[in-house]
């Protein structure tokens, strides 16, 4: 289960904060057999007692699994993936932070794709937009999230933004229903709302801990359900390289990324996909001078 995956944020990150503590992570799934359930406990003692050993395990029948990963080359692709429209309808979450501005561009420069973003905070309407950044520094937060969406409409695209809290289930109903309202349709929705962890875990309330794992755990879930009865070419959650590489600092984070790992092996309703990205670089994409 999804929600048991986030399990694996502290299993890793503990060790790296605190050296005296081994963690390892031993799913079971109980069999029906008195003799194969006296078996299981038999490896699960070696199993405990073993020196050091493979940190994530997991026992099905009479197997052992454990996990690797191992290196694919992607080539690049000779023509636009299947799954992508030219002219397609998207939905992107956090659509006016770093991550999903960078995917609007591409959607925007390469297809022409209709775009519904969402961010946390409101943009005045289309009309006020040049009065606002006359009277607002260049800096400001809404004055450049106009900017960048301005350039987004440069490239030919049609852009609906809407403000909304990922996690509140009738916000969310609401944008699905005025995306389709407006485009006819939705072709794909892309989730990278989110905002990153960081800090030691003696340092961590519980408050900060469920700022970090609300979009992408509780906000996931409400998405989908939105999302449920729309026909969808594609849902990507947008994880991290840290769900599987253990970061110092990274504990709330890497739970809530293993969370959507996990979400793709039983969501099974839509055509999702969990991307692993590498933090690099940086946060927050900026519009190119003279595009405005």
């Amino acid at each position: 289960m999804p929600d048991k995956a986030t399990l694996l944020g502290p299993m890793q990150v503990i060790p790296h904060e605190y050296p005296n503590i081994r963690c390892r992570s031993i799913d079971v799934t109980l069999p029906q057999t008195g003799t194969r359930i006296e078996t299981l406990v038999d490896q699960l003692l070696v199993d405990v007692s073993a020196g050091p050993v493979e940190p994530i395990v997991a026992y099905r029948g009479t197997y052992r699994w454990v996990q690797t990963f191992e290196p694919v080359r992607l080539e690049k692709p000779e023509a636009v993936p299947p799954r992508l429209k030219v002219g397609g309808v998207y939905l992107i979450t956090g659509g006016l932070g770093g991550m999903g501005l960078t995917l609007a561009r591409h959607l925007a420069e390469t297809l022409q794709a209709k775009l519904i973003l969402t961010d946390q905070l409101a943009l005045p309407t289309s009309t006020e937009w040049d009065a606002w950044l006359s009277t607002h520094h260049e800096d400001d937060g809404v004055s450049r999230k106009i900017r960048q969406v301005r350039e987004l409409e440069a490239f030919g695209t049609e852009i609906l933004v809407i403000q909304s809290d990922v996690t509140d289930q009738v916000q969310m109903q609401s944008i699905v229903a005025q995306a389709r309202a407006r485009f006819g349709r939705i072709d794909g929705a892309i989730h990278t709302a989110g905002i990153p962890g960081g800090g030691l875990i003696q340092l961590k309330t519980r408050e900060m801990v469920e700022q970090v794992m609300a979009a992408k755990v509780k906000g996931t879930l409400v998405l989908a359900e939105a999302l449920r009865q729309v026909p969808l070419d594609f849902l990507v959650l947008c994880s991290s390289i840290n769900s599987v590489v253990s970061r110092l600092g990274q504990v709330d984070y890497g739970a809530a990324n293993a969370f959507l790992d996990a979400c793709i092996h039983t969501h099974t309703s839509q055509p999702m996909l969990a991307i692993n990205w590498e933090p690099g670089g940086k946060s927050e994409w900026r519009p190119r001078p003279g595009r405005n």
